[in-house]
């Protein structure tokens, strides 16, 4: 179940946590930089503080904020419902990310 999903920057990234047995699960969506695109990023926060990142993706420049903030939200939602069934993050990643592509709103992903 997710735990938060909030907005930070100003509005201009958005945040996701879901809890996991080892941890939590962090769900980023930002800028990458001044005049670049925006990625998502799905990396998991272990309790030793240690963060490992899962996968990353780049999202298609021409989405609206407005439909970034959705496949932010639908990546998130997505996850989620896989993670109680599964051991394999990284498959349940290349899973949620690859149903994104399909869709066009990730460009490309890479996954650890």
């Amino acid at each position: 179940m997710i735990k938060s999903n909030r907005s930070y920057l100003f509005g201009m990234g958005m945040i996701s946590t879901i809890p996991y047995t080892q941890g939590d699960f962090l769900i980023s969506t930002a800028s990458e930089g001044f005049f670049k695109g925006y990625a998502t990023v799905i990396s998991l926060k272990m309790a030793t503080g240690q963060h490992h990142v899962i996968a990353k993706a780049i999202l298609n420049p021409l989405l609206s904020k407005d439909v970034r903030w959705e496949v932010h939200s639908l990546i998130a939602a997505h996850f989620d419902s896989l993670l109680p069934s599964t051991v394999n993050v990284i498959e349940s990643a290349r899973e949620v990310l690859s149903a994104a592509k399909a869709t066009t709103s990730v460009v490309d992903f890479i996954t650890a």
